[in-house]
Protein backbone atom coordinates (compact mmCIF):
# COMPACT_ATOMS: atom_id res chain seq x y z
CA UNK A 1 0.00 0.00 0.00
CA UNK A 2 1.36 3.18 -1.12
CA UNK A 3 -0.20 7.01 0.65
CA UNK A 4 -1.50 9.74 -1.54
CA UNK A 5 1.79 11.61 -1.75
CA UNK A 6 3.36 8.68 -3.11
CA UNK A 7 0.16 7.85 -5.76
CA UNK A 8 0.52 12.05 -6.99
CA UNK A 9 4.31 11.34 -7.81
CA UNK A 10 3.68 8.07 -9.73
CA UNK A 11 0.41 9.33 -11.71
CA UNK A 12 3.25 12.29 -12.48
CA UNK A 13 5.91 10.23 -13.46
CA UNK A 14 3.59 8.26 -15.58
CA UNK A 15 2.65 11.32 -17.30
CA UNK A 16 6.01 12.45 -18.07
CA UNK A 17 7.08 9.06 -19.30
CA UNK A 18 3.93 8.91 -21.73
CA UNK A 19 4.79 12.44 -23.19
CA UNK A 20 8.37 11.35 -23.32
CA UNK A 21 7.43 8.60 -25.44
CA UNK A 22 4.74 10.25 -28.33
CA UNK A 23 7.38 13.16 -28.50
CA UNK A 24 10.13 10.62 -29.52
CA UNK A 25 7.41 9.07 -32.16
CA UNK A 26 6.64 11.97 -33.55
CA UNK A 27 10.04 13.31 -33.70
CA UNK A 28 10.80 9.46 -35.62
CA UNK A 29 7.66 10.40 -38.02
CA UNK A 30 6.35 13.72 -37.83
CA UNK A 31 3.70 13.14 -40.40
CA UNK A 32 1.59 10.74 -38.09
CA UNK A 33 0.02 13.01 -35.94
CA UNK A 34 -3.59 12.81 -35.15
CA UNK A 35 -5.46 16.34 -36.14
CA UNK A 36 -2.19 17.88 -36.92
CA UNK A 37 -0.66 18.11 -40.36
CA UNK A 38 3.26 18.27 -40.53
CA UNK A 39 3.57 18.69 -44.39
CA UNK A 40 4.50 21.93 -45.51
CA UNK A 41 4.79 23.63 -48.82
CA UNK A 42 8.45 24.62 -49.15
CA UNK A 43 12.26 24.40 -50.05
CA UNK A 44 12.66 20.18 -49.47
CA UNK A 45 16.04 21.65 -47.98
CA UNK A 46 14.44 22.74 -44.48
CA UNK A 47 14.61 19.17 -42.45
CA UNK A 48 12.89 20.21 -39.08
CA UNK A 49 9.51 22.26 -38.75
CA UNK A 50 8.76 24.99 -35.87
CA UNK A 51 6.48 22.12 -34.81
CA UNK A 52 9.21 19.99 -34.19
CA UNK A 53 11.07 21.94 -32.17
CA UNK A 54 8.97 23.41 -30.08
CA UNK A 55 7.83 19.55 -29.45
CA UNK A 56 11.68 18.83 -29.03
CA UNK A 57 11.91 21.63 -25.98
CA UNK A 58 8.82 20.02 -24.51
CA UNK A 59 10.49 16.86 -24.56
CA UNK A 60 13.67 18.08 -23.06
CA UNK A 61 12.29 20.13 -20.76
CA UNK A 62 9.40 17.12 -19.50
CA UNK A 63 12.72 14.73 -19.27
CA UNK A 64 14.29 16.98 -16.90
CA UNK A 65 11.61 17.43 -14.62
CA UNK A 66 11.02 13.76 -14.43
CA UNK A 67 14.24 13.14 -13.38
CA UNK A 68 14.85 15.70 -10.55
CA UNK A 69 15.16 15.03 -7.53
CA UNK A 70 12.58 16.52 -5.25
CA UNK A 71 13.52 18.86 -2.59
CA UNK A 72 11.75 18.03 0.09
CA UNK A 73 14.47 15.00 0.67
CA UNK A 74 17.06 17.92 1.66
CA UNK A 75 14.35 18.99 4.49
CA UNK A 76 14.15 15.80 5.99
CA UNK A 77 17.94 15.51 5.73
CA UNK A 78 18.36 19.06 7.67
CA UNK A 79 15.91 17.71 10.77
CA UNK A 80 17.74 15.06 10.79
CA UNK A 81 20.70 16.33 11.59
CA UNK A 82 19.06 18.98 13.79
CA UNK A 83 17.61 15.81 15.48
CA UNK A 84 21.05 14.37 16.22
CA UNK A 85 22.30 17.69 17.77
CA UNK A 86 19.58 18.37 20.18
CA UNK A 87 20.02 14.50 21.54
CA UNK A 88 23.93 15.21 21.20
CA UNK A 89 23.70 17.71 23.97
CA UNK A 90 22.85 15.99 27.01
CA UNK A 91 25.96 14.32 26.53
CA UNK A 92 28.26 17.51 26.86
CA UNK A 93 26.38 18.33 30.35
CA UNK A 94 27.69 14.64 31.47
CA UNK A 95 30.85 15.54 33.60
CA UNK A 96 32.34 15.12 36.88
CA UNK A 97 29.91 15.67 39.91
CA UNK A 98 31.16 18.57 42.19
CA UNK A 99 33.14 17.41 45.09
CA UNK A 100 31.49 18.01 48.48
CA UNK A 101 33.76 19.29 51.14
CA UNK A 102 33.53 17.86 54.77
CA UNK A 103 33.23 19.97 57.75
CA UNK A 104 36.79 20.03 58.36
CA UNK A 105 37.33 21.26 54.96
CA UNK A 106 34.82 23.92 55.08
CA UNK A 107 36.58 25.56 58.25
CA UNK A 108 39.82 25.22 56.66
CA UNK A 109 38.84 27.07 53.85
CA UNK A 110 37.13 29.59 56.00
CA UNK A 111 40.21 29.97 58.27
CA UNK A 112 42.10 30.68 54.73
CA UNK A 113 40.10 33.34 53.76
CA UNK A 114 39.98 35.49 56.59
CA UNK A 115 44.03 35.29 56.65
CA UNK A 116 44.14 36.47 53.14
CA UNK A 117 41.54 38.89 54.08
CA UNK A 118 43.87 40.03 57.39
CA UNK A 119 47.05 40.18 55.19
CA UNK A 120 45.23 43.06 52.47
CA UNK A 121 43.71 44.89 55.43
CA UNK A 122 47.21 45.02 57.26
CA UNK A 123 48.92 46.44 54.07
CA UNK A 124 46.07 48.98 53.37
CA UNK A 125 46.45 50.17 56.94
CA UNK A 126 49.87 51.07 56.24
CA UNK A 127 52.96 50.31 58.10
CA UNK A 128 54.59 53.58 59.88
CA UNK A 129 58.39 54.04 60.32
CA UNK A 130 60.22 51.74 63.47
CA UNK A 131 60.12 54.10 66.47
CA UNK A 132 62.88 54.25 68.38
CA UNK A 133 62.59 53.16 72.17
CA UNK A 134 61.01 56.06 74.17
CA UNK A 135 61.59 54.65 78.06
CA UNK A 136 64.73 54.32 79.94
CA UNK A 137 64.13 50.74 80.67
CA UNK A 138 63.49 49.64 76.27
CA UNK A 139 66.87 51.69 75.90
CA UNK A 140 69.14 49.54 78.58
CA UNK A 141 67.31 46.76 77.22
CA UNK A 142 67.83 47.27 73.30
CA UNK A 143 71.60 48.69 74.32
CA UNK A 144 72.05 45.18 76.40
CA UNK A 145 70.73 43.44 73.24
CA UNK A 146 73.05 45.23 70.21
CA UNK A 147 76.03 44.51 72.78
CA UNK A 148 75.44 41.34 73.30
CA UNK A 149 75.55 41.10 76.81
CA UNK A 150 72.52 39.64 77.53
CA UNK A 151 68.59 38.97 75.88
CA UNK A 152 66.75 38.26 78.99
CA UNK A 153 64.44 41.05 80.11
CA UNK A 154 64.95 40.38 84.47
CA UNK A 155 68.70 41.38 83.38
CA UNK A 156 67.54 44.47 82.09
CA UNK A 157 65.70 44.92 85.13
CA UNK A 158 68.48 43.80 87.31
CA UNK A 159 70.76 46.57 85.71
CA UNK A 160 67.98 49.23 85.60
CA UNK A 161 67.21 48.92 88.80
CA UNK A 162 71.07 49.53 90.19
CA UNK A 163 71.17 52.68 88.27
CA UNK A 164 72.82 55.74 89.84
CA UNK A 165 70.58 58.91 89.64
CA UNK A 166 72.84 60.59 87.01
CA UNK A 167 72.67 56.90 85.02
CA UNK A 168 69.19 56.96 84.86
CA UNK A 169 69.16 60.95 84.34
CA UNK A 170 71.12 60.05 80.86
CA UNK A 171 68.36 57.21 79.65
CA UNK A 172 65.77 59.28 80.42
CA UNK A 173 67.17 62.17 78.02
CA UNK A 174 67.55 59.52 75.43
CA UNK A 175 64.34 58.44 75.72
CA UNK A 176 62.79 61.60 75.52
CA UNK A 177 64.93 62.59 72.41
CA UNK A 178 64.26 59.61 70.78
CA UNK A 179 59.99 59.93 71.21
CA UNK A 180 60.54 63.79 69.80
CA UNK A 181 62.98 62.09 66.58
CA UNK A 182 59.30 59.32 66.82
CA UNK A 183 56.92 62.17 66.05
CA UNK A 184 59.06 64.19 63.92
CA UNK A 185 59.45 60.86 61.74
CA UNK A 186 55.55 59.98 62.05
CA UNK A 187 54.43 63.17 61.42
CA UNK A 188 56.85 63.29 57.65
CA UNK A 189 55.64 59.88 57.09
CA UNK A 190 52.03 60.50 57.49
CA UNK A 191 51.90 64.08 55.05
CA UNK A 192 54.03 61.90 52.59
CA UNK A 193 50.65 60.13 51.95
CA UNK A 194 47.50 61.80 50.84
CA UNK A 195 44.76 62.58 53.37
CA UNK A 196 42.01 59.90 51.24
CA UNK A 197 44.92 56.98 51.72
CA UNK A 198 45.21 58.05 55.83
CA UNK A 199 41.54 58.49 55.83
CA UNK A 200 41.66 54.37 54.79
CA UNK A 201 43.96 53.49 56.33
CA UNK A 202 42.39 54.60 59.55
CA UNK A 203 39.20 52.47 58.49
CA UNK A 204 41.54 49.18 57.81
CA UNK A 205 43.47 49.97 61.26
CA UNK A 206 39.72 50.00 62.73
CA UNK A 207 38.75 46.64 61.13
CA UNK A 208 41.80 45.15 62.63
CA UNK A 209 41.75 46.29 65.77
CA UNK A 210 37.96 44.87 66.03
CA UNK A 211 39.34 41.29 64.35
CA UNK A 212 42.50 41.10 66.40
CA UNK A 213 41.11 41.05 69.29
CA UNK A 214 44.53 40.44 71.65
CA UNK A 215 46.38 43.46 69.05
CA UNK A 216 44.93 47.55 69.08
CA UNK A 217 46.09 49.31 66.58
CA UNK A 218 46.82 53.11 66.59
CA UNK A 219 45.10 55.34 64.96
CA UNK A 220 46.73 57.59 62.56
CA UNK A 221 46.80 61.27 63.66
CA UNK A 222 46.48 63.72 60.90
CA UNK A 223 46.06 67.55 61.05
CA UNK A 224 44.48 67.20 57.31
CA UNK A 225 41.55 65.21 57.84
CA UNK A 226 37.94 66.40 58.26
CA UNK A 227 36.28 66.52 61.50
CA UNK A 228 32.38 66.12 61.29
CA UNK A 229 30.30 69.19 61.67
CA UNK A 230 28.61 69.95 65.20
CA UNK A 231 25.13 69.53 65.61
CA UNK A 232 22.60 71.99 66.88
CA UNK A 233 22.48 69.88 70.87
CA UNK A 234 26.24 69.78 70.80
CA UNK A 235 26.98 73.56 70.06
CA UNK A 236 24.61 74.16 72.92
CA UNK A 237 26.20 71.66 75.00
CA UNK A 238 29.98 73.23 74.18
CA UNK A 239 28.89 76.38 75.28
CA UNK A 240 27.05 75.50 78.47
CA UNK A 241 29.64 73.20 79.79
CA UNK A 242 32.26 75.74 80.27
CA UNK A 243 29.79 78.44 81.87
CA UNK A 244 30.80 79.84 84.83
CA UNK A 245 27.67 78.23 86.75
CA UNK A 246 28.39 74.84 86.34
CA UNK A 247 31.89 75.19 87.18
CA UNK A 248 32.08 73.51 90.44
CA UNK A 249 29.75 70.56 89.14
CA UNK A 250 30.89 67.19 87.86
CA UNK A 251 30.53 65.98 84.37
CA UNK A 252 27.49 64.11 85.26
CA UNK A 253 25.88 66.89 87.11
CA UNK A 254 26.58 69.15 84.44
CA UNK A 255 25.37 66.85 81.23
CA UNK A 256 22.05 66.19 83.69
CA UNK A 257 22.11 70.21 83.74
CA UNK A 258 22.36 71.25 80.27
CA UNK A 259 20.05 68.76 78.94
CA UNK A 260 17.32 70.28 81.27
CA UNK A 261 18.04 73.21 79.75
CA UNK A 262 18.02 72.58 76.46
CA UNK A 263 14.46 70.14 77.05
CA UNK A 264 13.09 74.04 78.61
CA UNK A 265 14.76 76.31 75.73
CA UNK A 266 11.87 77.86 73.90
CA UNK A 267 12.06 76.92 69.82
CA UNK A 268 12.77 80.51 69.09
CA UNK A 269 16.43 80.04 70.75
CA UNK A 270 16.73 76.58 69.58
CA UNK A 271 16.44 78.12 65.99
CA UNK A 272 19.89 80.19 67.10
CA UNK A 273 22.20 76.79 67.34
CA UNK A 274 19.95 74.91 64.34
CA UNK A 275 21.28 77.81 62.24
CA UNK A 276 25.22 77.30 63.53
CA UNK A 277 24.70 73.87 62.55
CA UNK A 278 23.61 74.33 59.24
CA UNK A 279 26.16 76.26 58.53
CA UNK A 280 28.86 73.81 59.97
CA UNK A 281 27.37 71.40 57.72
CA UNK A 282 28.09 73.53 54.24
CA UNK A 283 31.76 73.93 55.73
CA UNK A 284 32.07 70.85 56.26
CA UNK A 285 30.79 69.80 53.26
CA UNK A 286 33.03 72.24 50.97
CA UNK A 287 36.13 71.19 52.64
CA UNK A 288 35.32 67.50 52.16
CA UNK A 289 35.09 67.72 48.46
CA UNK A 290 37.89 69.86 48.26
CA UNK A 291 40.30 67.42 50.13
CA UNK A 292 38.98 63.62 49.53
CA UNK A 293 37.68 64.95 46.12
CA UNK A 294 34.40 62.93 46.40
CA UNK A 295 30.62 64.13 47.90
CA UNK A 296 30.63 63.87 51.60
CA UNK A 297 27.96 61.23 52.43
CA UNK A 298 28.93 59.32 49.28
CA UNK A 299 29.90 55.65 49.77
CA UNK A 300 33.65 54.89 50.45
CA UNK A 301 36.28 53.06 48.75
CA UNK A 302 36.04 48.98 49.23
CA UNK A 303 38.82 48.34 52.00
CA UNK A 304 38.91 44.68 50.22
Amino acid sequence: MIGPTARVCVRGLRINVTKTTRIAQLLQNPKRVQGVSTTFSGPQTAKWSPLSIRLQSQAIRSFATATAKPKASKKKTTTSKKTKKTKAKPKAKSGRSKKVLTEEQKLEAQKKKERAQIRQLKATALEGPKPLPETAFMVLNIEMSEGGKGLRASEAGERYRSFSPEERERYDRIAEKNKANNEAALKKWIESHTPEEIQTANRARRVLSRRLKNKKIPILKDDRQVKPPPNHYTLFFKEKYNSTELQSSSFTERGLAIAKAWKELPQSEKQKYIQQAEAEKEKYQKEFKDVYGREAGSKAPALT
